[in-house]
């Protein structure tokens, strides 16, 4: 069966093309499989970076909004300084303080 001449034939016959088609079908369908999976990896990478970048712009829109809500609060606070006692000036003044959104508004 594993002759010389068992070879020679069957390297000639169409069961041979087809055993070749067969290990080719393999081979790509193994390609396909991998670039699938990079391909999901990728998506998932380029949805997972839309997602931090959205929640880095939402939070970025949160702490303007937030540094706004405070100078409106000094603004008005600064407005009605001269008709309030002196100890709520110095409440107000000391909860601003408090809330204050960074280093140049606590100057």
């Amino acid at each position: 069966m594993w002759s010389a001449g068992w070879w020679s034939t069957f390297t000639t016959s169409s069961a041979f093309a087809g055993l070749a088609a067969l290990l080719a079908a393999g081979v790509a369908w193994v390609g396909v499989r991998n670039r699938i999976k990079a391909d999901r990896v990728i998506e998932a990478n380029k949805v997972k970076a839309a997602e931090d970048a959205a929640l880095k712009a939402r939070s970025a829109a949160l702490e303007d909004a937030r540094a706004s809500r405070w100078w409106e609060m000094y603004q008005w606070t600064l407005a009605r300084i001269d008709v309030l006692e002196p100890d709520r000036v110095q409440i107000l003044l000391a909860a601003l303080e408090a809330q204050t959104p960074g280093d140049p508004e606590r100057a």
